[in-house]
């Protein structure tokens, strides 16, 4: 269990934000940290279609169960959040 801070944004945007995580934390539970964070995100917008994340470049998501210390994310590292 460590704090680590984490670089985000929501897909097609290009404001990045800044988030300090649980490495304990699922990637649910870093979806919801990060989407409040969102000035002007509403995340019930597309209530329909989970938020996932993964990482920046990658095509597939972490799956919505994994840890952050389980994907292997550092301090710093970038992640994307998007629709599915």
């Amino acid at each position: 269990m460590a704090h680590i801070p984490l670089v985000h944004n929501l897909h097609d945007e290009f404001v990045l934000y800044l988030s300090v995580v649980d490495t304990d934390n699922t990637m649910d539970e870093v979806c919801e940290m990060a989407a409040a964070l969102s000035i002007g995100f509403d995340k019930n917008k597309r209530a329909d279609r989970p938020l996932r994340v993964r990482a920046l470049g990658a095509t597939e998501p972490f799956p919505p169960d994994m840890t952050v210390a389980q994907a292997g994310l550092g301090p710093m590292s970038s992640i994307e959040l998007y629709y599915e």
